[in-house]
C-alpha cells in the first residue's frame, strides 16, 4: 500500500450541537430584546428537562361513521354493506341535508367509550377470577396434603 493513512481525530457533536443550540437561543434572545420605551415582550426559552405536552382534541365522529363503527364492531358486514350502499345512494342523489349529516352527540360517544371500558374491565375480572379459583385449587390440595401426613 503506497498510500499513508493518518488518524482522524473523533468530532463530539453532542457539544458542538449545544453551542450551535445556545447560540441560536442568545441571537433570538437579542433580537427579541425590546427599543427603549417598549415593554419586555416575552422571549423563548429552552429548558431541556422540560418537555412539552402536546394535547390531542378528538372531534366527535360523523352519524354515518358512528353507524359503520358500530356495524364493524359487532361484525355485521352484511349491515354495514346494505347501509354503505344506501347511504351513498340517498348523499349522491341529493336527498340527504346538511342537517343529517350531523356529529354525534358527545354523549352517544362517552356511553360508546364507557361501554368499553366495561367490557375491558369485565375481561379483567374473569382473568382474576380465574387465577384466584386456580390459587385456591392449589391451597385445597396443600391442605388435603398436610391433613393426609
Amino acid at each position: 500500500d503506497k498510500y499513508q493513512y493518518e488518524e482522524v481525530p473523533e468530532i463530539d457533536s453532542e457539544e458542538e450541537d449545544e453551542e450551535d443550540l445556545k447560540k441560536l437561543l442568545a441571537e433570538i434572545k437579542k433580537q427579541q430584546a425590546p427599543g427603549p420605551g417598549i415593554p419586555k415582550a416575552q422571549t423563548l426559552s429552552y429548558d431541556p428537562n422540560k418537555t412539552a405536552k402536546s394535547m390531542v382534541q378528538s372531534k366527535p365522529p360523523v352519524i354515518d361513521d358512528f353507524v359503520r363503527n358500530f356495524f364493524i364492531k359487532h361484525k355485521l358486514q352484511k349491515s354495514l354493506d346494505a347501509f354503505q350502499s344506501e347511504w351513498y345512494e340517498l348523499k349522491s342523489s341529493g336527498k340527504l341535508k346538511d342537517e343529517d349529516v350531523q356529529l354525534v352527540s358527545d354523549v352517544y360517544s362517552h356511553n360508546q367509550l364507557l361501554d368499553d371500558q366495561v367490557k375491558h374491565l369485565r375481561s379483567q375480572v374473569d382473568k382474576a377470577n380465574t387465577i384466584a379459583e386456580k390459587a385456591r385449587n392449589t391451597w385445597d390440595k396443600f391442605r388435603k396434603e398436610r391433613d393426609f401426613h
